[in-house]
């Protein structure tokens, strides 16, 4: 569904990304792991169009995503889940929901989507008419990818998802993006926590200097006892 072909990006001087490929099928669960700045984040950001990539390619369902907008993406059924979420913290809970609502032409749909990410997140539907920046970590991640789910993806892309939350939330969101996985959603995942994000992933890429320098099983990955090593660069 989704292919990444000898993807390069650079920053002036600095090379982001060197020629990665991988591919996320219908419905499976991919992940991406390195240490901070090994070039994770940038690539999602190539894939959603936020940044132009200087050669290689991105396609979705056959169709390129280059020189595509943001938004094009989105309403293509890709969605992001940024690293910091990025919400509207003046704004409520609700509101939140709905701006994310401006790619969606079915509007009745969309409403639709809206209550059953109220559904899905009990603790979202006590907070509805809260402002986004008076909830906890979690809650606010929980926002988020509520935000991204309304826009109704078929593949969902996560920039460090657990980052910053307690043990116990990040124990929350990896069970919910195993249910939005076996729900039929494909997940691209972004995670510096090497180890959680193998263990729940049908693939795993080792990602080190804007390389991927080893591509295997989630299963697999998880019991190379060299994991720390291929991790870190060792």
């Amino acid at each position: 569904m989704l292919k990444v072909r000898d993807l390069t990006v650079r920053f002036g001087p600095i090379l982001a990304l060197d020629k990665i490929s991988f591919d996320v099928e219908e419905g499976e669960f991919v992940s991406l792991v390195g240490l901070n700045g090994a070039g994770k984040s940038t690539a999602l950001a190539a894939i959603t169009g936020l940044v132009r990539p200087v050669s290689g390619s991105v396609t979705f369902d056959g169709q390129s995503l280059a020189g595509r907008s943001p938004e094009d993406i989105v309403r293509m059924g890709v969605a992001l889940v940024p690293e910091g979420r990025h919400i509207f913290r003046s704004l409520t809970v609700e509101e939140n929901l709905h701006v994310a609502l401006t790619s969606r032409a079915d509007k009745q749909r969309a409403k639709d989507d809206v209550q059953q990410v109220r559904a899905r997140f009990p603790a979202l539907e006590h907070l509805w008419e809260t402002p986004a920046g008076r909830l906890s970590g979690g809650e606010q991640q929980q926002l988020a990818i509520g935000r991204a789910l309304v826009c109704r993806p078929r593949i969902l892309l996560l920039d460090e998802p657990s980052l910053g939350l307690a043990p116990k939330i990040v124990d929350v969101v990896f069970a919910l993006l195993k249910e939005l996985h076996e729900e039929g959603v494909a997940v691209l995942l972004v995670e510096q926590n090497a180890v959680r994000a193998v263990q729940v992933a049908d693939r795993g890429h080792v990602l080190r200097r804007g390389r991927i320098v080893v591509s295997a099983t989630g299963k697999d990955l998880s019991e190379r006892h060299d994991l720390a090593e291929l991790y870190l660069g060792l």
